[in-house]
């Protein structure tokens, strides 16, 4: 779900997804006239070893950030092997996604992912609606002469 949204604590590996997310979705456009397919799988957490052992890299601990990544930081080494996600099941929805006659382009893999992206897209529309007249309010007015 990094590829949709970013926490405290673990910028980097968001930031790398939402960038392949980007080249993924103007891809899917662009061959879905030859019947291709583009699936953007949006995990949560599974039992991978992307939070243990030799694959968590962490800096030293500065007392400054303590309070915006210290959960993160101790939660991910603590959550290696107890995440709720099944690969195997996650695998067979991703089968299941592209054999469909609509393959979504971004399915959500587990209830943690699923409800963080929805509340995250609630957010995002919240806030754009509140500054709507903000944002509307950019454009060039006709009576600068320059629109029709």
């Amino acid at each position: 779900m990094g590829g949709r949204l970013s926490f405290a604590g673990a910028g980097a590996c968001p930031a790398t997804q939402f960038a392949l997310e980007g080249l993924s979705e103007a891809l899917a456009v662009e061959v879905a006239p030859v019947g291709i397919k583009v699936l953007i799988a949006e995990p949560g957490s599974f039992r991978t070893s992307f939070a243990g052992g030799d694959a968590l890299r962490q800096t030293a601990q500065m007392p400054e950030y303590a309070e915006a990544v210290g959960a993160v930081r101790k939660g991910l080494p603590e959550s290696d092997g107890k995440q709720s996600g099944d690969r195997a099941k996650a695998a067979a929805a991703i089968l299941k996604a592209l054999d469909s006659e609509y393959t979504p382009l971004r399915p959500a893999l587990g209830n943690d992912a699923f409800d963080a992206i929805t509340q995250h897209a609630d957010l995002s529309l919240e806030q754009a609606l509140a500054w709507e007249p903000v944002s509307r309010g950019t454009d060039f007015d006709d009576r600068d002469g320059l629109g029709d």
